[in-house]
């Protein structure tokens, strides 16, 4: 067997297509997925899989819109820094609102989070939902399953007390660690995001100039 053939029959758009589990169409729009019914069995028992093992860890199921006012992505800061990977705004007819696309979950968990008063006993809170979000992704960097313009994330939110830090991260790496090793990811590598100590100061100073 050539390395050509081996490597076409381990490409996931090439089973992914001889299995019947997904596809895309261009009267859809490219990077656009479709879960055919096959697909559709196979991501519906994952996600209950994902669901059973985060409420065993407290994890609170929410569910959000796929759009949000353009001022909570102001105000988050999602715009206008990624204002590059995000669809144009949504007008209404008059003018008088605008909307985005969700290219992110984290501003509607954090509005969950602040709809009620919360006491420090209440704390951590984790916030859990299989969220879908949009981004305009360049046409040349579709690819398949792992580059595409519309995403269901299995994503979280934990809101904690400085000190509850440590152990919060330290849970949520074995919780993964446990669903790799079901999955059998065994080799992989791992990346963390800090936030920039500066992006208050960014955020600032852009607002002034748009003033």
């Amino acid at each position: 067997m050539s390395e050509d053939h081996s490597l076409n029959e381990r490409d996931h758009r090439v089973i992914g297509e001889r299995m019947g589990l997904f596809c895309t169409n261009p009267l859809v729009g490219p990077g656009l997925i479709l879960w055919m019914p096959n697909g559709g069995i196979v991501r519906s028992e994952l996600q209950k899989f994902m669901q059973e093992l985060l409420f065993q860890h407290d994890y609170s199921p929410v569910y959000t819109p796929h759009i949000g006012s353009i001022e909570l992505y102001k105000k988050s800061g999602h715009f206008p820094f990624y204002k590059d990977s995000q669809y144009p705004t949504i007008k209404s007819e008059d003018g008088t609102e605008e909307y985005l696309l969700k290219p992110m979950n984290c501003p509607h968990h954090a509005m969950i989070y602040a709809a009620q008063p919360r006491s420090y006993r209440d704390l951590p809170i984790r916030l859990a939902e299989f969220g879908t979000v949009y981004r305009h992704e360049l046409a040349g960097s579709l690819n398949g399953l792992t580059r595409v313009r519309g995403l269901t994330q299995d994503d979280a939110h934990l809101f904690c007390m400085p000190e509850q830090v440590e152990n919060e991260l330290r849970k949520t790496i074995e919780l993964v660690k446990v669903v790799f090793s079901i999955m059998g990811f065994n080799d992989f590598r791992v990346q963390i995001s800090l936030r920039d100590p500066l992006s208050d100061a960014i955020r600032q100073n852009s607002a002034n100039l748009s003033i």
